[in-house]
């Protein structure tokens, strides 16, 4: 899965604190053999929604070659509308995003600016993160990926997306 962790600062800049996760299933994209192109995929917590983020993952031609060859992860995230709820919360106060690929293979995180949570009448926050990962073999993420796709366990394959 591609696992996005949606994060929230309160005044002051104090301790983030884990507003809800959204996720796409790689599997399922090779499966169905289309990326996720400007998907909307609901943020939740506990089951409870908390607002709609809109992701691009851009992983079936590498998936499809990962054994032949070394190529390219795309991954995007552009537009968050957070809930009404989210909105009101004085506890949260500005929203970013954070990437991590392939279960901490790396420790390097790519991130986006902090924005303000505005008021929810304006278009989504635009958080504007993009990222092409090389993911070849003989590398650690190439390792990494290969042993994530032969794996029953999913979250060897996790992409997360952590909004802080």
């Amino acid at each position: 899965d591609a696992v996005f962790f949606v994060y929230a600062r309160g005044r002051g800049g104090g301790a983030r604190s884990l507003l809800g996760e959204a996720s796409v299933n790689l599997e399922a994209l090779l499966r169905e053999g289309r990326d996720a192109d400007r998907a909307e995929v609901r943020v939740l917590d506990q089951g409870r929604a908390v607002g709609m983020l809109t992701v691009t993952v851009r992983a079936v031609a590498l998936l499809r070659r990962v054994r032949s060859g070394g190529d390219y992860i795309a991954i995007a995230a552009s537009g968050l509308r957070l809930e009404p709820a989210v909105i009101a919360d004085p506890a949260v106060e500005t929203v970013g995003l954070e990437i991590e690929l392939l279960d901490r293979v790396d420790a390097r995180a790519f991130a986006s600016p902090v924005v303000p949570k505005g008021d929810g009448r304006g278009p989504p926050l635009d958080l504007s993160l993009a990222q092409a990962v090389r993911v070849a073999p003989g590398t650690d993420r190439g390792a990494a990926l290969s042993r994530a796709l032969a794996s029953p366990d999913d979250a060897l394959s996790d992409v997360a997306i952590v909004l802080v």
